[in-house]
């Protein structure tokens, strides 16, 4: 399996979530999209190549809450360089997590209400095992989104659920979740089924 430092090195990281990013192919095998709230930032852990060019990898970083926000970009030559530098992020992340249970003010702007969430972040699980959970979209929105479980050929892994719209404060996307959720369970144990 190719990356397979670097694949078993985001499981140890302490990301909220990560996953592929569009299609594998020759010029870019890896393309992994990485969140993590407690630093309110999203990482692109990439590997760029194809046709005689040698690989090179590179990891970059921009604000989770503002798609338009300057972005970092760090570049390795090899893949043991990418897990040093998913290391260094494993720390900062454990870092800011120890300073929030302290209950520490990571945000010396005094806006850190409008950076971090104030209400919980809620997933669920249907019968057939899809993960619905919401997510930062370009531009500082947010939105419910189903994974699933098992996708049938062609179908996307992820994506939003249509029934729900784009909304600027994460806890009105996680309300808005919450409700299609008790509405879904609600016809569940009418006999009904209501899609989303």
């Amino acid at each position: 399996m190719r990356f397979l430092g670097i694949k078993k090195k985001l499981f140890q990281v302490g990301f909220d979530d990560f996953y592929q990013a569009g299609s594998i192919n020759k010029f870019r095998p890896m393309n992994i999209v990485a969140e993590s709230r407690a630093l309110n930032l999203q990482f692109w852990i990439c590997a760029d190549g194809g046709y005689g060019v040698s690989e090179t990898y590179h990891i970059s970083e921009r604000p989770l809450d503002n798609c338009y926000g300057p972005a970092k970009r760090a570049n390795f030559r090899t893949q043991a360089d990418v897990v040093a530098g998913l290391e260094q992020i494993r720390l900062r992340i454990e870092e800011a997590k120890q300073l929030n249970t302290e209950s520490a003010n990571l945000n010396t702007d005094g806006d850190m209400e409008r950076a971090m969430p104030v209400c919980d972040a809620r997933r669920y699980v249907d019968a057939q095992g899809n993960l619905y959970f919401v997510r930062g979209g370009l531009g500082g929105v947010f939105k419910g989104f189903r994974r699933y479980a098992a996708p049938k050929p062609g179908q996307r892994r992820e994506s939003g659920i249509r029934s729900l719209s784009y909304v600027t404060d994460f806890c009105r996307a996680q309300l808005d979740l919450d409700q299609l959720r008790q509405l879904e369970s609600g016809a569940d144990k009418s006999g009904g089924r209501q899609n989303g």
